[in-house]
């Protein structure tokens, strides 16, 4: 078991430790490049006036938004007799969640929300469907602040070779003729049957939660380079939010170490920043975006004693749940 064991956290180790190995590497081979001196002396002279009001108050409201994209797919949730799920409920299972990602690699922070809602009586399938479908909406609102960086010649989208348009457009077309006709006996009843209830204004909902939500870290991204002095405008924001939320896609390091600066100080350089300021930056949003989190996170769990909430059902109604669930 010990040697099983041992194997086990290496195994765990090994993703972080690439992660400070790449870190390393970037950093070695940007030496040469960067006057090391002048990001520091760009960091130094960062307005710790805007830092100490602005940036809290900015992080806090991000944070309250993403709770209410996040707490509108679950209260929508088909699912009443599986307890009153709460929004501080939302809030601390979030909270935690990214904390946790902060400290441990490949998200598995994530699973504090699945086993939050399952402990309180969702379905597995139906938890991780809602995970997935706050991912979805994340995107899909990400990509509509990204719209407007196509005509800045920023964002390209690939054009198709014909070649490739009509058979494309045949299988789109013979695709959605299946799905007609599976839909009624097949298809429409198994997500009928999983999602019952669960309507669309409910996503409707979360999408305008999460596109607020991105507005405000727009907001956050802007105080912070006004905060170094770099000159911004939207452009700059939402290249940074983007270049963030792509290079945050795939799971990988704790916190996406190295990922995170990169996709921030790369959407910086593309709009001529200089390399110095750009890396400041990308150094300065990773500690807005990580300490209060994390310690924040922190708290929060030595407060509540325990990462599993109980549910507001009482054993009676457990039993009469489960039944059910047993039954359909």
């Amino acid at each position: 078991m010990g040697r099983v064991a041992r194997q086990n956290r290496l195994r765990q180790m090994g993703v972080p430790i690439l992660g400070m190995f790449f870190l390393a590497a970037l950093l070695a081979w940007a030496k040469p490049r960067i006057d090391l001196d002048q990001v520091l002396s760009t960091l130094r002279a960062a307005d710790a006036r805007i830092l100490a009001t602005a940036v809290p108050l900015l992080l806090g409201l991000n944070f309250l938004l993403r709770t209410a994209r996040f707490h509108a797919l679950v209260t929508g949730l088909p699912l009443a007799r599986a307890g009153r799920h709460r929004f501080r409920d939302s809030a601390r299972s979030l909270l935690i969640s990214m904390a946790v990602n902060n400290v441990v690699p490949l998200r598995f922070g994530e699973l504090i929300r699945t086993r939050d809602l399952v402990s309180r009586g969702y379905p597995l399938r139906v938890t991780v469907a809602t995970q997935l479908t706050e991912k979805v909406v994340e995107l899909m609102t990400l990509s509509l602040w990204a719209l407007p960086l196509v005509p800045a010649g920023l964002l390209r989208i690939p054009r198709l070779a014909p070649s490739y348009l009509w058979p494309g457009t045949t299988a789109a077309i013979g695709l959605a003729a299946l799905s007609l006709l599976i839909w009624r006996p097949g298809l429409g009843a198994w997500v009928r049957q999983r999602f019952q209830g669960w309507q669309v204004k409910t996503l409707f909902r979360s999408a305008a939660w999460s596109l607020s939500a991105d507005l405000v870290e727009l907001v956050l991204i802007w105080t912070t380079l006004k905060s170094l002095r770099i000159a911004s405008g939207w452009k700059e924001a939402t290249a940074v939010l983007v270049g963030i939320n792509l290079a945050l896609a795939l799971p990988s390091t704790p916190a996406q170490l190295g990922i995170f600066e990169a996709g921030s100080a790369l959407a910086l350089r593309l709009l001529g920043v200089p390399a110095e300021r750009a890396l400041a930056f990308a150094l300065l949003y990773r500690v807005v975006q990580w300490l209060p989190v994390t310690l924040a996170g922190l708290v929060v769990w030595l407060l509540t004693g325990r990462t599993r909430p109980t549910s507001d059902l009482t054993p009676d109604a457990l039993a009469t749940r489960d039944a059910r669930q047993a039954d359909g």
